[in-house]
């Protein structure tokens, strides 16, 4: 049995599965992404079953770690479509504004 790492940017699946279920021996299978993040926080990086309990702990909160970041890169993607969207409503706003302003002007001009 092997753990599976799959990210993208919208959808994160994990599967954290206790070390009981493992027998002694198996190899644990961790993405590019963690192990560079373990590495980078100065842990060993784990390569066989049994976890001691610390070695379970660095491992879930490096996939936090990357949950949070993907959870994050998707909002600032959100906030940019929602800011690119007001600014096209305000561009056709403005167009709209000058097109009355322009009417308003000819019917005054009808009216003297």
């Amino acid at each position: 049995m092997t753990i599976h790492f799959r990210a993208t940017t919208y959808q994160v699946l994990f599967f954290i599965v206790p070390c009981s279920l493992f027998t002694k021996g198996q190899r644990l299978v961790l993405s590019a992404e963690e192990r560079r993040l373990l590495s980078r926080m100065g842990h060993k990086v784990p390569t066989m079953f049994p976890l001691s309990r610390s070695d379970e702990r660095v491992i879930r909160a490096v996939r936090r770690k990357i949950r949070n970041k993907i959870s994050a890169k998707a909002s600032r993607a959100r906030r940019q479509e929602y800011l690119q969207t007001l600014e096209m409503r305000i561009h056709s706003c403005h167009k709209e504004n000058e097109r009355l302003r322009s009417r308003v002007g000819e019917l005054e001009k009808e009216k003297r």
